[in-house]
């Protein structure tokens, strides 16, 4: 009969599924951490930045207000949770710019006291 599966061909396809999932790298399906993460947004008082625990060499992080101006910069070279006083920020959008020897990120904030 056209268009019916057999036994056979849902073995087949098992079979198949599996011979493909040995080929996948053994880190497939673990959940990635990323290298940063800022929270809360909007910001009342405090930004907390979390760096990836995995994170190799130097980091740095800037704080720039909405006119591009450096309000707030920290360098590390292990993992780190930062926070940073936001109180004396005025109001308004933020750009929190992430880098590492591997890679550069950007994360937009809102504070609002």
């Amino acid at each position: 009969m056209i268009g019916t599966a057999k036994e056979d061909d849902e073995v087949g396809y098992i079979s198949k599924a599996q011979n493909n999932m040995a080929d996948l790298p053994t880190d497939a399906f673990k959940t990635k951490l990323p290298d940063f993460a800022v929270s809360p947004n909007p910001v009342i008082d405090k930004i907390n930045v979390a760096i990836n625990p995995n994170t190799e060499g130097v980091w740095s992080i800037r704080v720039l207000n909405n006119i591009g101006q450096m309000v707030f910069s920290q360098k590390g070279q292990s993992s780190n949770n930062i926070e940073i006083e936001a109180k004396s920020f005025e109001n308004g959008l933020y750009i929190i710019e992430y880098q590492s020897e591997r890679e550069r990120k950007i994360e937009k904030v809102m504070i609002q006291h």
